[in-house]
C-alpha cells in the first residue's frame, strides 16, 4: 500500500508553523488545472509544474512505488500530490497528474502508469476533461479503493481544494507554480509523535492551530520562502508578529561553543501589549494574569514590572553540547556579572513569552561579560559562561528581523517582507 513517506520530511516545517510570522491576503493568480482534481479536505498539499518536481517537494524517493510505475513523457506534466486523513489514524496520499491537454495525449503513458498501478495494488483511474469538467484530461491515483472512493465523491459534487476556506488566498501568497500548503488545523495529523521533544505537543498543536489557518512554502536554490495565511483579528498569532517592528537579534554574537539550536525574538513594549490582546482574544487572558499574579506573590517582584525594570529587548533559548540548554535576555540594565546565583525570578521568562522559551529548570541565573541574563540549572549556566563565544555564528542575519530559528549551516528568519529559509552553501 502506498502511504505518507516514513521520513520526518515534513517535521521541520511544521515546527516552523509556530515560530513564523507571515502575511495575509495574496494577489489573484492563475491556478493549474490539476488542482480541481484535489479533494477539498485535503491537509497538506503540493502543486508543481511537473510530477517529477512534486515528488522533489514531498521527499519521494526513487525507492517509493510510486516512482516505479514509468511515468514516461507524465513526469514532466503538472501535478499535485495531497495528504487527507481517511479517518483510520493515517494519512492516504492523493495524486493528481495532468495527462494532456486532448484525449489522445499522453495515452501511451497512461496506459503504462494503469498497468503499474494495477500490478502493486494501488487504485488508479483517467478521467478526460469532459467527464469531470476538470479542465484537462487527469490520472489520478490512491493508495486504497475507499480513498479511490471519496476522492471521486468530490469530484462529481464539482468540488476541490480550490473550494476549501481560504486556500485560494493561501496560495496565491506563493506567487509561483511550485508550493506545498499545509492545513495549520490539522497539524495533529501531520507531526510525528516524539518530534522535539522538549517541547509540549499538546501546547504546541494548540497553538499551532491559533497561529494561522495556512502555512505555504515555496522552495528556491538556496533559500525557501514561507508564507502564512490568516483571517483578521488577535485570535491568530501570526497578526501578533505581523503587528510587530523587525530589529536587529543579537543572540547570535553570544552563542556557546558546540550550539546546535538558537531561537531567538526580539520584544518591546508593543510586544506586551499585542500579546495580551492576542490571550484575551484566545480567551485565556485570565489564566496568563493569575500566572503573573502567581509569580508575583511566590517572588515578591511583579513580572511586568520586572520586565519594564531590566529593559528587556530580546529573548532567546540556546542549547549546545548534549542536552545542556539556557535561556538568555538582552536587557538594558541587566546588571553587572556577579558570579552564578540562585534565579530570585524562576518562571518570569516562560510566564512572559511563552512556553517555547520554558525550561525543565531555571534555578539559577547570571549576568554574563557580554551583558545577558542567563537562566538555566547551576551547571549549564556555569558551562554557558566558560563556553560562550564573542563573535556571529554563521548565517546569522544582521539586519532587522521578527524572529531567528538557527541551526548549524541552517536559518529560518522574517522580517517585514517575508520568512526566508536559508541553507548553508559548504
Amino acid at each position: 500500500m502506498w502511504s505518507m513517506p516514513k521520513s520526518r520530511t515534513l517535521a521541520p516545517f511544521v515546527f516552523l508553523l509556530m515560530l513564523l510570522t507571515s502575511c495575509a491576503g495574496g494577489r489573484s493568480v492563475e491556478f493549474p488545472e490539476v488542482l480541481h482534481a484535489v479533494p477539498t479536505d485535503a491537509i497538506v498539499v503540493a502543486s508543481a509544474r511537473s510530477l517529477d518536481v512534486a515528488f522533489e517537494m514531498m521527499r519521494i524517493d526513487s525507492t517509493d512505488v510510486m516512482r516505479t510505475l514509468g511515468w514516461g513523457e507524465l513526469a514532466e506534466r503538472p501535478a499535485a500530490i495531497s495528504y487527507v486523513y481517511n479517518g483510520e489514524a493515517a494519512l492516504s496520499p492523493v495524486l493528481c497528474v495532468e495527462a494532456g491537454g486532448s484525449p489522445s495525449d499522453s495515452l501511451g503513458s497512461v496506459r503504462e502508469v494503469l498497468r503499474g498501478a494495477a500490478a502493486r495494488k494501488l487504485k488508479a483511474a483517467y478521467f478526460p476533461a469532459d467527464k469531470l469538467s476538470l479542465g484537462c484530461n487527469v490520472v489520478i491515483i490512491t493508495g486504497t479503493q475507499s480513498m479511490f472512493a471519496s476522492v471521486l465523491r468530490h469530484l462529481q459534487a464539482g468540488k476541490s481544494i480550490l473550494d476549501a476556506a481560504n486556500f485560494k488566498d493561501a496560495a496565491a501568497l506563493s506567487q509561483r507554480r511550485d508550493f506545498v500548503a499545509f492545513r495549520n488545523a490539522s497539524l495533529d495529523k501531520v507531526l510525528p509523535r516524539g518530534y522535539l521533544p522538549a517541547f509540549d505537543r499538546k501546547q504546541m498543536l494548540r497553538f499551532a492551530k491559533s497561529f494561522a489557518d495556512w502555512t505555504v512554502i515555496v522552495p528556491g536554490e538556496g533559500q525557501t520562502l514561507l508564507h502564512s495565511w490568516q483571517h483578521e483579528g488577535a485570535a491568530q498569532f501570526a497578526n501578533v508578529l505581523k503587528a510587530l517592528p523587525a530589529v536587529a537579534c543579537s543572540l547570535g554574537y553570544v552563542l556557546p561553543e558546540g550550539a546546535t539550536f538558537a531561537f531567538s525574538m526580539p520584544v518591546g513594549p508593543k510586544w506586551r501589549t499585542e500579546y495580551a490582546a492576542y490571550r484575551d482574544a484566545c480567551a485565556n487572558l485570565d489564566k496568563y494574569e493569575r500566572e503573573i499574579s502567581r509569580l508575583k506573590g511566590q517572588t515578591g517582584v511583579n513580572p511586568l514590572a520586572w520586565e519594564k525594570e531590566k529593559g528587556v529587548a530580546e529573548v532567546g533559548l540556546v542549547r549546545w553540547d548534549t542536552g545542556r540548554q539556557a535561556v538568555l535576555v538582552r536587557a538594558e540594565r541587566a546588571g553587572s556579572y556577579a558570579g552564578v546565583l540562585e534565579n530570585d525570578t524562576p518562571g518570569f521568562v516562560k510566564a512572559l513569552y511563552g512556553g517555547a522559551f520554558s525550561l525543565v529548570q531555571d534555578t539559577h541565573k547570571a549576568v554574563s561579560p557580554e551583558g545577558w541574563i542567563v537562566f538555566g540549572t547551576k551547571e549549564d549556566v556555569e558551562r554557558y559562561l566558560l563556553s560562550v563565544r564573542a563573535r556571529p555564528s554563521e548565517l546569522w542575519p544582521l539586519g532587522g528581523v521578527k524572529f531567528v530559528f538557527w541551526e548549524p549551516g541552517h536559518l529560518f528568519t522574517s522580517d517585514d517582507k517575508q520568512i526566508s529559509i536559508w541553507n548553508s552553501l559548504h
